[in-house]
């Protein structure tokens, strides 16, 4: 059975169409004593009271002019409804007030949102109505970190080529030049982050091209949703998701009143911070098993993988591989050769990828820590996919992601700081970063068990250790994260790789906080993009991400066995040998 990770996720459908439930046109009578001539047998206009337009796709007379935009809402509800699909309708009486409250209230919880191009506003139908909600829409999605969607402008107008020009001014003033625009003579697509939208016609326009009758709507809506999450994991996640859905009902039932009891009780004769992380931990081991027993993995099983593989790999250009992890050097290798590498299959794995700049040579494939240089042109382009990738496994709270609507961060086991140059004048952070640059600024983790960091009455040491930050692959790291575009001088995400390397216990910062409500929490900073702390004496630290928590105890872990190491006044040549 062919897996389909849109369908599976998708449950929400909008139709924003003022002309939703209107039954049509309907022809003017004859005035009083008009003297009416019956048509002859057999002889129909359709298009006796559309408005004159050209032939060409992509213009008409009127952009304003009211056009016949009736939609067959019951047939499209029922196509939906057979993919288990619910089509909410809103037919809006104005693009003010109320209306256009509920529009975008309604549409901001949409996993596809069908937009009539004239909405009406006032006492005529316009354009610019249906711009402003698309502005509305994709602001509100990118003031909340991105949201997965699909917008499809459904239409009569026949002039698709202009519809698609200004909904692309539309989301350029959300995106800017993150919106690509692409068309055909039968294709209208817009894509920007976390978004897609595409132009299609109505049964009744006049369009010669992108004509979809309402019964059709669905199935397309649904694939072009699955263009969202076309990779191995975005599929894996949607299809993750919508398992989870389907079996909601199931999971509270599990965690029924009934538990609460038990779970006070548990509360009450362990520690209360601790009985908190553990009802959490229930519930997601609870989602962890739905997940199993829905056999996700199914979505990035070896099929799915070589797929995958062949779609990615360049055709026109042989791929390139690292003479090893920590080097910059790259060679030439086969097609065929990096396919056969990347599939993995368990029975025939190689252990090494021949190089076409050298005969005979080859490249060990155990020195290598990745080869997602196979993918890219440039050593650059991989690195911050390896990056992103890598940031996804380690941090529980990635500072990129952060909007400043969310909870705020509270120092905790795992919290990344960044502190300013010691000289810094006033106690204040200095910005921006450069990417070469180090002197001066300071990295740290916290390392304070979970139970210390809450439910504070008083101002609080937390213990510090200052980690190195790397500048290359040459050297070695084993946290990641990011600076944010505020903190950074070219206004673009700085990479950070930082190493807890060279701990000792010498060099352990206690810092003193001030608690509020009973954390020490952080305070949105709208110029740098992200969080930032103070001390009690006033000095500002950036926030640069919160690890999981398994990461962060393995960190605490390792500055723990620094505390044990049992030193000896011995024999130096004794002690070197044992090296």
């Amino acid at each position: 059975m062919e897996l389909d990770a849109g369908r599976a996720f998708l449950r929400n459908v909008v139709l924003i169409d003022d002309q939703a439930f209107s039954p049509g046109p309907i022809p003017p009578g004859p005035a009083a004593g008009e003297i009416v001539t019956p048509p002859e047998l057999g002889l129909q206009r359709s298009d006796a009271f559309s408005p004159p337009r050209t032939q060409d796709v992509g213009s008409y007379i009127d952009l304003d002019a009211n056009i016949s935009e009736e939609v067959d809402t019951a047939a499209l509800v029922n196509a939906f409804a057979d993919s288990g699909i619910s089509c909410a309708v809103l037919a809006p009486h104005t693009a003010r007030g109320q209306d256009r409250g509920r529009v975008v209230k309604l549409a901001r919880r949409s996993d596809i949102v069908i937009l009539d191009w004239m909405l009406q506003s006032e006492d005529r139908s316009t354009r610019e109505t249906s711009r402003n909600l698309i502005r509305e829409i994709a602001q509100a999605d990118k003031d909340e970190g991105g949201r997965l969607r699909l917008l499809c402008i459904y239409t009569s107008d026949p002039a698709l080529v202009s519809v698609h020009r200004e909904v692309v001014e539309a989301l350029s003033e959300v995106y800017g030049q993150d919106v690509v625009a692409g068309h055909s003579i039968d294709r209208f697509e817009i894509i920007a982050p976390h978004l897609r939208a595409v132009i299609l016609a109505k049964a009744i326009s006049k369009s010669p091209v992108c004509k979809v009758t309402e019964s059709q709507l669905p199935s397309i809506l649904i694939n072009e949703f699955n263009m969202l999450a076309e990779g191995l994991l975005s599929g894996l996640a949607l299809f993750s998701l919508g398992a989870i859905r389907d079996t909601a009902h199931q999971l509270v039932a599990r965690f029924s009143a009934d538990l609460d009891a038990a779970y006070l009780s548990h509360r009450a004769l362990t520690d209360p911070v601790a009985a908190e992380q553990f009802a959490v931990q229930l519930v997601g081991d609870e989602l962890s098993a739905t997940l199993a027993t829905a056999q996700v993995e199914r979505l990035v099983h070896q099929q799915r993988v070589e797929d995958r593989i062949e779609k990615l790999l360049p055709e026109q250009r042989n791929p390139f591989v690292r003479r090893s992890r920590r080097s910059d050097t790259c060679h030439p290798v086969k097609r065929e050769d990096a396919i056969d590498v990347l599939k993995a299959d368990p029975g025939n794995r190689p252990t090494s990828i021949a190089r076409l700049d050298q005969n005979g040579a080859s490249v060990p494939l155990k020195d290598q820590a990745s080869l997602t240089r196979l993918f890219f042109e440039k050593n650059e382009d991989a690195d911050d996919i390896d990056h992103a990738f890598a940031a996804i496994s380690c941090l529980a709270r990635n500072p990129l992601h952060e909007t400043g609507r969310g909870n705020a961060p509270h120092l905790t086991l795992g919290t990344l700081l960044l502190s300013h140059p010691v000289d810094a004048p006033n106690g204040e952070a200095t910005k921006p970063l450069r990417a070469d640059q180090l002197d001066g600024h300071e990295y740290l983790i916290c390392i304070q068990p979970i139970c210390d960091t809450v439910r504070l009455e008083g101002p609080t040491t937390f213990p510090m250790m200052p980690l190195s930050r790397r500048l290359n692959l040459s050297q070695k790291f084993d946290i990641v994260s990011y600076a944010t575009a505020g903190l950074s001088e070219d206004k673009k995400p700085l990479r950070i790789m930082l190493s807890t390397e060279g701990r000792r216990i010498r060099n352990l910062k206690m810092i003193e906080f001030e608690p509020r409500d009973g954390v020490v929490q952080a305070e949105w900073d709208s110029e740098a993009k992200t969080w930032r702390f103070k001390d009690s004496a006033g000095k500002t630290y950036w926030w640069l991400g919160e690890l999981r928590t398994d990461h962060g105890h393995r960190t605490a872990g390792a500055f723990g066995s620094a505390l044990s190491r049992i030193g000896l006044d011995e024999s130096e040549w004794l002690r070197l040998m044992a090296r």
